[in-house]
Parts: C-alpha cells; structure tokens; sequence
C-alpha cells in the first residue's frame, strides 16, 4: 500500500512540474512584457555612457556610447556659438544613427558645448544671438543642472531649405560664461513631400538632447 501511495505522489509532482514547466513557455506574451518592458530610470541609463572631460575648462558630459563626439562645432552644420560677445565651441556630440527618423524630414541633432570669450560679464552671458539674424535675446528660463544655473532659451532660423532650431543654455561660473546648445536640423516640407515624408517628432529628438545636458557638470565640483 505504500508503494502505492509512493506513486500516486511522485506522478502528481511530476504532472504538477511539467504544468509549472509549461506555463513558464507558453506564457502570454501580455505578461511577459510587462516583465521585459520596465521602465528603466535615466540614470541607471547613463551609468553605461561614455564621459567626455575636459581639464582646461572644468568641465564633464556623458553620452550613449553610439553618439559621435567630435572635437569643437559640428562638422555637418556649423552654428558656430550663441554668445554675444563671441566663444569658442569645444565638443560636439552627435545623436546617431539618423536612420532611427528615417521617412522623415530629420537632417541631424547635436549637442554642442562651448566657452565665452575671456572677460564676458555675467550679464552678456545670460542673453543670446539669434540664428542666422544677428538679433540678441535674453535667455529667461532657469534650471538648475548638476548644482549649477542655466540661463535658457529657444532660437530657430531657416537657411535653403533648412529649418534650425536651437535650445542655448548658458551658466556663469568664475567670470566664465559655458553654453549647452541643444539643436535639431530639419528640411523644410511643401504639400507635395507630406504625402512621402513625416514631420520628424521635434518633443523626441530634444528629449535625447536633453538627457545629454543633464549630465553637464564641472569637475571641481563633482569631487566634493
């Protein structure tokens, strides 16, 4: 008898494997999803980014390890810098592949980080110059990055066909003025190319942009 019963309890724990066996395979995809697709916070993203310091100026950056960093402004489009009085653009970090907004009117974005001329006075560096107009604006929006204030504001001009627009932010530190420029190139669509290429989602592309900037800080104080 006990043999019996020896069996009947080894073929109910092997019936009751192969079910739990079973229902891990063949699973529906709805739950398996919902354990792949967990939002992953932005700075645990960040932790596998590349860092681009820079001694002279005192300064740090990350960005994905698939962006292209070119040393001084973008190769591709040169916006030089938004400084009234004049700076000197040090790295550039290109958002890459492109092929991500194929079909679209997307022709590049970039981050680009630059210094103001020696001797800018705080209040030259919380204003800016427009593109392509020479007219200057005062960069009104605050943030704080890192510990440091940003002077923030948005520029956008068009050049043959090409439609720029820029968000400049600029932070005053030890009669240094430093600019983080956010841009994004488009080419411009008639009523003819809607029917074949989309309007590039702007709020996507400045948000990749964006989480390149949040990571600015000075060296100095990241050692503290």
């Amino acid at each position: 008898m006990k043999d019996i019963y020896k069996w009947i309890l080894l073929a109910v724990s092997s019936a009751l494997a192969i079910y739990l066996v079973l229902s891990a395979l063949y699973a529906p995809e709805q739950e398996l999803n919902l354990l792949t697709s967990s939002p992953i916070s932005s700075r645990r993203q960040q932790a596998n980014w590349k860092t681009y310091q820079n001694q002279s100026y005192d300064f740090e950056i990350k960005y994905p390890k698939i962006y292209i960093l070119d040393l001084g402004a973008s190769p591709t489009y040169y916006v030089g810098e938004y400084f009234l009085g004049g700076g000197k653009n040090i790295v550039t970090i290109e958002l890459w592949p492109a092929v991500t907004y194929a079909g679209t009117n997307f022709l590049d974005a970039f981050v680009t980080i630059s210094v103001g001329n020696k001797g800018m006075s705080e209040t030259s560096c919380k204003k800016a110059q427009r593109l392509g107009v020479g007219q200057n604006i005062t960069l009104s929006e605050t943030r704080m990055i890192n510990d440091l204030t940003f002077y923030g504001g948005e520029l956008e001009g068009a050049v043959a066909g090409t439609w720029a627009k820029g968000r400049v932010y600029h932070a005053y530190v030890d009669n240094t003025c430093y600019e983080v420029s956010l841009n994004l190139f488009q080419g411009k669509l008639d009523n003819k190319q809607l029917d074949t290429v989309k309007q590039v989602d702007e709020s996507k592309v400045f948000s990749k942009l964006e989480a390149v900037l949040t990571t600015f800080r000075l060296i100095s104080s990241a050692k503290q």
